[in-house]
């Protein structure tokens, strides 16, 4: 996990808490959560590019994804068993190998190592879609077709690259590095 990514999820968490109504912290108790999750991070930098499951390939990356054909699409969604939506998908799948990814699109796709191009990328990279910020991201599955929750209205699906990606992101280690 890196810096911006780290402040761009205590961002993130008090927009949610504000959502909620719990009351905003003192800056005391905002710089303490703020050293602890650098500490957190600094404990994912040491032990990964993601902090986690180095022995996970590209195909298990799809077979999991896989499971989540079918989940409705909400917005905002990170429970499979209510909806996903793109950055949703990608977190819960990671996670069952042990990674911690960004919840944000761009930040997932920026957490693992730029793969040049389309040409380049292999099962399991992060593809993502729509400038800067990052409006999508989707899970290449190779030949073309990636993985996604696409949009309201529609489920997980599996679908063709339909647009050259702004960026692709290799979150797993290269497999002659793990070998």
């Amino acid at each position: 996990m890196t810096l911006p990514s780290v402040i761009s999820r205590v961002s993130e968490i008090q927009q949610q808490l504000q959502l909620l109504g719990v009351r905003q912290t003192s800056s005391a108790d905002t710089s303490s959560l703020f050293a602890q999750a650098l500490d957190e991070a600094g404990a994912a930098a040491s032990t990964g590019a993601s902090g986690g499951g180095s022995s996970a390939s590209g195909q298990e990356v799809v077979d999991i994804a896989k499971k989540y054909l079918g989940v409705p699409y909400v917005w905002g969604g990170t429970n499979p068993k209510t909806g996903l939506d793109c950055s949703g998908l990608v977190q819960v799948v990671y996670k069952q190998l042990g990674y911690d990814l960004p919840r944000l699109a761009g930040d997932q796709v920026h957490a693992g190592r730029p793969v040049a191009s389309l040409a380049d990328a292999k099962p399991g990279d992060l593809l993502g879609f729509g400038g800067e910020p990052m409006k999508h991201v989707g899970i290449y599955i190779g030949n073309n077709q990636m993985i996604h929750a696409p949009r309201p209205g529609k489920s997980v699906e599996i679908s063709s690259v339909y647009e050259k990606p702004t960026a692709i992101g290799r979150i797993l280690p290269d497999e002659t590095a793990a070998a």
